[in-house]
């Protein structure tokens, strides 16, 4: 009898056994890549939006539709200066500021 291969292998409850520990793990090999994309696409849907949150508040302004003229505006009227000396007026008060103090350091005793 010629036999081809390693032998007949693990049979009976080591091959039921084999076939369990297989199934369980394409289980967990397939929850772990749900899990990762489904995380993966939470991830995404709130940085969208955060962008979106970012990009409304930081924006630059639109610019105006309106046409404006470069032409310089006329002077706006200015009102009469009030003469230096005149009466009812508190003369100005210069405020005295203090003096600043010495900041030479004492002397170590020896």
């Amino acid at each position: 009898m010629v036999m081809f291969g390693f032998g007949p292998g693990f049979g009976g409850f080591f091959g039921v056994l084999g076939r369990l520990a297989e199934v369980l793990g394409t289980v967990v090999i397939a929850a772990v890549v749900v899990g990762v994309t489904v995380l993966l696409v939470r991830f995404l849907l709130v940085a969208t939006r955060a962008a979106q949150l970012y990009v409304d508040r930081h924006e630059l302004p639109k610019p105006a539709t309106e046409r404006r003229s470069y032409a310089p505006e006329p002077p706006a009227p200015t009102a009469p200066a009030a003469p230096a000396g005149a009466p009812g007026l508190p003369p100005r008060h210069r405020p005295r500021t203090p003096r600043p103090r010495s900041r030479r350091t004492p002397r170590p005793r020896a």
